[in-house]
């Protein structure tokens, strides 16, 4: 039958892997909110660049897969998904506050997850010391023969 220093350090250790756990899914929404952060950016980055095109002016448009298309300057709009699969067209400087809002929510949910992330590491070297110690005594109880 297990002693309760023994029941302590078991419940212990669970709680470190519950909480180990808890951390590597966090890892894992900073990591994917990281790449939309980027991917984001590049839109910003993009739309700033075609505001400076003139009426007619040629450009190359990406299409994927390391190829691009021809495309000439008309009328300077976007259309920007809003959610649900649903998007606008928007004047460009409309479209850059709106990619430049969800970058700022995006921000704001990479903090938050770190936050998150902190707590739960603080957490866990709280768990981790408790648990050393009622092996320690344990160990001083069995005389060091645990």
């Amino acid at each position: 039958m297990a002693t309760e220093e023994e029941r302590k350090i078991e419940q212990g250790l669970m709680l470190l892997e519950n909480i180990k756990a808890q951390m590597a899914a966090l890892e894992v929404q900073v990591e994917s909110m990281m790449k939309a952060r980027e991917e984001h950016e590049r839109a910003k980055t993009t739309l700033e660049h075609y505001k400076d095109f003139e009426e007619g002016d040629e450009i190359l448009v990406p299409i994927g897969g390391s190829t691009f298309i021809s495309a000439r300057m008309g009328e300077k709009k976007a259309i920007v998904g809003i959610g649900s699969g649903v998007s606008v067209e928007l004047p460009i400087e409309e479209a850059i506050k709106k990619v430049e809002e969800r970058i700022a929510t995006i921000d704001e949910t990479i903090n938050n997850l770190q936050e998150q992330m902190k707590a739960l590491h603080e957490r866990y070297m709280q768990i981790a010391s408790a648990v050393e110690r009622e092996y320690r005594t344990l160990q001083e109880k069995a005389g060091g023969n645990v």
